[in-house]
């Protein structure tokens, strides 16, 4: 009877034993020392369709993106956390296509090669130095590259710890089968730190994962964040499905992948968008100091813009401009014209418009366009100059100058392409009065563009403060 009770008592510690062994840490820190490097290659396609009545397609746009990344550790803390890296981007290619409408059909690319920064820890992410952007290979960017390069180094996570995704893991040991909900703090948390959140303005309402399985030291991890975000009139809820192979040994992300898909009906048509990425990381261990940046580095990047002081500021159309005291805000008279227009005691005037564009453009592209408006617009316009110039931000910008009136008239159009935006600031000045023209241009090239958000409760986005 002992010898019966040994036995259960033994198998009991064997089986608790083995119940214990099951339980891991899904959030291990890993450890990081300068040198270090991480490889993350990514893969992604998306799709975007607005469907009409009878379930006719009315639009249908697809893209697709390939990178591959190096980020080499710089410095950490006493910890290991990692607090500076220098990203490469070996190589990066963005590609987007329609077919529907068929009027409306086009296909365009835009890859770089070789290009490298620097970025410090800001919170749970990292943030680049501009000023730091270079490339061995690539001697000059386009516009369409400046803004896949903003995209990729403007705000980035370290691939070696997964600091804002992995809020949504449990912080105690859990065996494989377990199910849990994210609490509200890390929904906030995540919400507030997740560039792709903030991005689109989106909330993680409730998320709720699953370890699914446990093969050696591999944990697989898979889960569904619901969101709510803004799109147009509507407030749409998006899923956004996660899954991740976490090597519990070292705190490592092995893969990653991520789904989010939308169908929400907006008016009387239905808009449907999908994406999907799968990404995958390696380590290679350094010897505890980072190695030299290559030789032969063309400078591309562009100072911190600093301090906004102008006196025009719009932070829901993403702009701001600096004008003379004298210049007041024109009132609407609510029909198609452009976004804001001031003038001055002299009557000169200064007009900014902003335009959206179907798909990435670069600025040759972008001025044979505005010059054809401004040849339908002004009688008798004729470009005497144009030339590239410099604002806040690393924007690609160009200043086209004109005549008009048998050259009574030069007209100023600053031209600034973000991305998918194009911004133009304009004013005209009688010909030959260098003061009036010198101070136009200084106010256009004061422009700034910014990524646009919510104006601050106390300084209304439509009143300018002259200075």
């Amino acid at each position: 009877m002992n010898s019966i009770r040994s036995l259960l008592a033994g198998l009991a510690v064997v089986v608790v034993s083995a119940a214990s062994a099951q339980e891991v840490r899904l959030d291990k820190a890993p450890s990081f020392q300068p040198g270090d490097k991480v490889t993350y290659k990514l893969t992604g396609s998306g799709e975007r369709k607005v469907v009409g009545k009878d379930q006719a397609l009315l639009q249908q746009e697809k893209r697709t993106r390939r990178d591959a990344v190096i980020q080499e550790v710089l410095a950490v803390d006493e910890s290991g956390r990692v607090q500076a890296l220098r990203m490469t981007i070996v190589s990066a290619e963005r590609s987007i296509s329609s077919t529907v409408p068929k009027e409306g059909a086009f296909e365009r690319k835009v890859a770089v090669r070789n290009v490298l920064a620097e970025l410090k820890r800001k919170g749970l992410i990292f943030e680049v130095d501009p000023s730091t952007i270079a490339s061995s290979e690539m001697k000059e960017l386009t516009a369409s590259q400046v803004a896949l390069i903003k995209d990729m180094l403007g705000e980035v996570e370290f691939y070696g710890h997964r600091e804002v995704d992995g809020l949504l893991l449990p912080t105690k040991p859990v065996a494989a089968g377990e199910k849990w909900q994210a609490p509200a703090p890390a929904l906030a948390g995540w919400t507030r730190h997740s560039i792709s959140a903030r991005k689109t303005g989106s909330t993680a309402e409730r998320a709720a994962f699953q370890f699914e399985a446990l093969q050696g030291p591999i944990a697989s991890v898979r889960g569904t964040v619901y969101l709510k975000a803004p799109l147009g009139p509507v407030q749409a809820s998006p899923l956004l499905e996660l899954a991740a192979n976490i090597d519990t040994a070292s705190g490592l992300w092995i893969t990653d992948s991520s789904y989010i898909a939308i169908a929400e009906k907006v008016e009387d048509v239905e808009l449907i968008m999908e994406a999907r990425n799968t990404g995958l990381t390696s380590l290679q261990r350094g010897g505890g100091s980072p190695s030299s940046a290559p030789p032969g580095l063309v400078k591309l990047g562009w100072p911190q813009p600093g301090p906004d002081a102008n006196s025009y500021q719009n932070p829901p159309a993403g702009i701001s401009l600096n004008l003379p005291a004298d210049y007041k805000q024109a009132q609407s008279d609510g029909q198609e014209g452009p976004l804001v227009q001031f003038v001055s005691p002299k009557g000169l005037s200064v007009a900014v418009t902003i335009a959206e564009l179907p798909f990435p453009m670069d600025m040759p592209e972008v001025v044979d366009g505005s010059l054809a408006g401004l040849k339908g617009a002004i009688k008798g316009y004729a470009l005497s100059a144009q030339k590239k110039v410099e604002i806040p931000g690393g924007v690609p910008a160009h200043l086209l100058v004109g005549q008009a009136e048998e050259g009574r008239i030069t007209v100023y159009t600053l031209l600034a392409l973000d991305d998918l935006r194009v911004v133009s600031v304009s004013g005209s000045v009688p010909a030959g009065n260098a003061e009036q023209a010198t101070q136009i241009q200084k106010v256009l090239q004061s422009l700034r563009v910014f990524a646009p958000r919510e104006a601050p409760a106390t300084a209304p986005a439509s009143s300018p403060a002259p200075r």
